[in-house]
């Protein structure tokens, strides 16, 4: 194990600590009372002091990241086609088309791991299959879901279990 270094405290509530972990990487841990703990690993130890600085000072970070760990985007997917798709003029379209995007390999990511890089090399994947504006659609889908998930509020489509 590495040594420990604290650093940042801010008002006794946040507190940052860094970890020397093999190969010259540096894992930064941010705590705040009350909340879960935030972590990320670094290849330099002056990224994990900015990136632990800016956690500290931005309380978005502090809130669960277990259920976007937990969900991938093939469930976010169903969850949308089954409660929100359903709901419009044109479901019959556009469940044939969530169901066809439910096959790709996009979906095995996890709501957290998902990176602009994924969403990206899926644009690029199918453009060489369908029309851009057959992308266009599934990438404003994606979107939705994802949008409608951050933006519920207590009951809804908040879950995706």
């Amino acid at each position: 194990m590495g040594q420990l270094h604290s650093v940042f405290k801010q008002e006794c509530e946040r507190l940052a600590t860094f970890e020397k972990r093999g190969l010259g990487q540096w894992r930064v841990r941010v705590r705040k009372h009350g909340y879960p703990d935030v972590s990320r690993t670094f290849d330099k130890r002056s990224k994990a002091e900015r990136w632990a600085k800016k956690t500290e000072m931005d309380d978005m970070e502090f809130v669960s990241r277990k259920e976007a760990q937990r969900t991938t985007l093939k469930k976010l997917l169903e969850r949308y086609r089954d409660e929100i798709t359903a709901q419009k003029k044109g479901a019959v379209n556009e469940t044939y088309q969530i169901n066809k995007m439910l096959r790709h390999p996009i979906c095995k990511c996890t709501l957290s791991t998902l990176t602009l890089v994924d969403i990206a090399a899926y644009r690029n994947q199918r453009l060489k299959t369908v029309s851009p504006s057959s992308v266009y659609r599934e990438l404003d889908i994606i979107s939705h879901a994802i949008n409608i998930t951050i933006n519920s509020r207590a009951g809804g489509f908040t879950q995706c279990n």
